[in-house]
């Protein structure tokens, strides 16, 4: 699907709870076709809709060489209501700058338009009016365009006339399984889920998802993977994508002061007024990882070095899944982004050869937050080398804690452990969530079992932590 291209969305009703099925025709010259968009439970209407139940079959066009999915039994249920007990299914258009009102549009006008780098001045203006995050153009067309491993499919959802009040991206990961090169592949990564506050409870990002996994297929990527948030993570499970694990974040207490126990209140009282044993527990951590690490140097980079592929190679073959770290994927993560808060040390051996690396985000102004963003690191010492200098370049830049999340079960979970990281409350975490295209692929089997993935925050479709 190029850039440019857009589907006409048909989502009236039932929209309070995500439950309605949409039906869609592409402007792309494919024929129209029968295909489903699955079926989901009928949605109780309100107690003031005053429509009948209908049955609605939902149609999706034909992508070109490909042959259509046979239509579902039945169809999803429909009501031709708002979702807030009102007769009316008409809705306000936003149109540029502050989304002002200008016209009423009914749901069925909405268009899914498969975004392109002349997109990202609306797109970044979408996101800062659904997040507390100033993000202009170019911090997008990094994220979207400039990612070595591919370009970004992102899609927005617009009203006629009027610019996008639903946003969606899928950004591509070169990922390994088991370490074979063979069958080495593109996975794609959910983010940027934002619906502008006031086209909101409408089930308008149930048709964003399912136009971008049809994308995902046609391009043959094995498997998506996200990390949804606590208000979003129910509607994927109820679009069909399963729940195959859990990620939390750890948090290393630093210094014993009111920053500190201020960070550790957010898991509760207790965890709060436990921070000096915390931190006591952090030196002793720390005492051990300089043991292990003598005999290597720890070094600011400037730059990845061309080397850096052939330790991740190294790595890849003891996981079930992980991302290629070549030095093109790297410098972009984490050193050409425009947040700047990322600092790369490199650990080499006594004979001068790269044995590892570890990257931080430094604290933001007014924080005592800094996070452990990346580490890479075959030899056991140098792991060790390359965390205790992070850590170390943290403190010294006033960082008060240190946090990094993990996937429950890896060995980067282990390692955070051994070092003096304190997990959080048993209900702090995120679901991990994947939907997998070609369950013959190595990667489909991979995916399902997440305790042998190498997956850091470094890996994660955000720039920045916190």
């Amino acid at each position: 699907m190029s850039a440019g291209t857009t589907v006409t969305v048909s989502a009236r009703g039932a929209s309070w709870s995500e439950c309605c099925t949409t039906s869609r025709t592409r402007s792309s010259g494919a024929s129209a076709s029968a295909v489903p968009w699955g079926s989901y439970r009928r949605p109780r209407a309100p107690t003031s809709c005053r429509r009948s139940w209908r049955r609605a079959e939902p149609r999706l066009p034909e992508l070109p060489g490909r042959s259509p999915t046979p239509p579902p039994r039945g169809g999803a249920a429909w009501c031709g209501c708002t979702g807030l007990g009102l007769a009316s299914d008409r809705v306000r258009l936003y149109r540029s700058g502050p989304m002002d009102a200008s016209a009423d549009v009914s749901n069925e006008e909405l268009v899914i338009h498969f975004c392109g780098p002349e997109d990202r001045a609306e797109q970044a203006r979408l996101f800062r009016a659904c997040f507390a995050k100033d993000l202009d153009a170019d911090g997008l067309a990094w994220r979207y365009d400039r990612n070595p491993h591919g370009a970004a499919i992102s899609l927005i959802s617009r009203p006629p006339g009027g610019e996008g009040i639903c946003g969606y991206a899928c950004s591509p990961r070169l990922a390994i399984p088991d370490g074979l090169e063979d069958h080495a592949a593109a996975i794609g990564q959910t983010g940027d889920v934002m619906t502008h506050p006031d086209w909101r409870k409408r089930g308008i990002f149930s048709g964003l998802d399912r136009a971008c996994m049809e994308e995902v297929r046609r391009l043959g990527w094995p498997v998506t993977i996200g990390l949804p948030n606590r208000r979003s993570a129910h509607i994927f499970l109820r679009l069909g994508w399963e729940r195959v694990g859990i990620i939390r974040p750890w948090t290393l207490v630093l210094r014993a002061d009111r920053a500190a126990r201020a960070v550790r209140r957010t898991d509760g009282r207790l965890r709060s007024a436990l921070v000096p044993l915390a931190a006591l527990g952090a030196r002793s951590g720390r005492r051990s990882l300089r043991g292990r690490a003598r005999g290597f140097e720890v070094r600011p980079l400037e730059r990845f070095p061309k080397e850096v592929a052939d330790l991740s190679r190294v790595v890849e073959r003891r996981h079930t899944l992980m991302v290629r770290r070549d030095a093109a994927y790297l410098d972009w993560r984490f050193l050409s982004n425009a947040a700047g808060l990322h600092r790369a040390l490199g650990v080499r051996g006594i004979e001068g050869d790269l044995a590892g690396y570890a990257v931080v985000q430094m604290p933001r102004e007014g924080s005592a937050v800094g996070y452990l963003v990346d580490l890479l690191a075959p030899s056991e010492g140098a792991a060790a080398a390359a965390l205790e200098g992070g850590l170390s370049l943290l403190e010294s830049a006033g960082a008060s804690v240190v946090q990094a999340t993990a996937v429950a079960g890896t060995s980067w979970e282990r390692r955070l452990v051994d070092a003096g990281f304190r997990p959080p409350r048993a209900e702090n975490h995120l679901i991990v969530i994947a939907m997998v295209h070609r369950p013959e692929h190595p990667l489909a089997r991979a995916v399902r079992s997440p305790a042998g993935w190498y997956l850091t925050d470094g890996d994660r479709d955000d720039e920045t932590m916190g």
